[in-house]
């Protein structure tokens, strides 16, 4: 999947001759992709097919930065209905998973100002945020509204992990066991003025050992909060 990345890279700095010949070959990669996606489905392999899906509307994307005035083919018409109808289902599926009261258990000295929130409970339609002065009644509250799909990141998690909230801005939630606590990692990735934030954490080389340690050492410093109750 990171080579459809690099393809748009190539296609913005080759000269018109040779982006005419990566045009082709993007095309080619369409068609591929349209059949693999398409033989997927019929082997109930959804998610796969819903990758392939994206790639053909992420390529898009690369094509129309050389031609606005492109018209989408079919291929990429049918691809863009196949990811309409296969996403809400994955969207569901993750939002399941963050449904529940949830305590602050970490807070990052970096994030303080974004997350004063003591609680956080999550039902199916709706996002509350409790402080610790009142833990019943909610400072803030946001309608579940998934990030729209346009196809322009290569990252699917990206439209099934990131809500838009009413002031514009766009918090990713993810939720992982570890240490026999489940945790909730929510992640502000547009501020309200527009602005996306990112946090880069450290590649270290070595052991696999020596990653997964590395690895646990960081989410165990990132913002997190613990499961406290299932909503009903």
């Amino acid at each position: 999947m990171k080579k459809l990345l690099l393809y748009i890279i190539l296609f913005l700095s080759l000269d018109l001759f040779a982006q005419d010949t990566l045009v082709q070959y993007i095309i080619n990669n369409q068609e591929r992709y349209f059949k693999l996606g398409e033989e997927e489905l019929k082997k109930s392999n959804e998610f796969r097919a819903l990758e392939y899906f994206h790639s053909i509307c992420f390529l898009q994307t690369g094509l129309k930065i050389s031609d606005a005035k492109r018209t989408d083919t079919e291929i990429e018409i049918i691809a863009k209905k196949r990811v309409d109808s296969l996403l809400p289902f994955f969207q569901q599926r993750e939002l399941k998973k963050w449904q529940g009261r949830w305590q602050l258990k970490n807070l990052n000295d970096r994030e303080k100002s974004s997350f004063n929130y003591k609680h956080i409970e999550i039902t199916p339609n709706e996002i509350l945020f409790f402080n610790e002065k009142d833990p019943e009644s909610p400072v803030r509250v946001e309608q579940i509204k998934f990030r729209p799909y346009d196809g322009r990141d290569l990252s699917l998690s990206e439209y099934f992990n990131w809500l838009e909230f009413e002031n514009t801005e766009w918090w990713e939630f993810k939720t992982e066991k570890i240490k026999r606590e489940i945790r909730l990692y929510p992640s502000i990735k547009r501020r309200q003025d527009g602005v996306k934030t990112h946090i880069i954490k450290d590649i270290f080389m070595g052991s696999k050992r020596k990653y997964k340690k590395t690895e646990r050492e960081y989410k165990d410093k990132k913002t997190y909060y613990i499961l406290e109750k299932i909503s009903k």
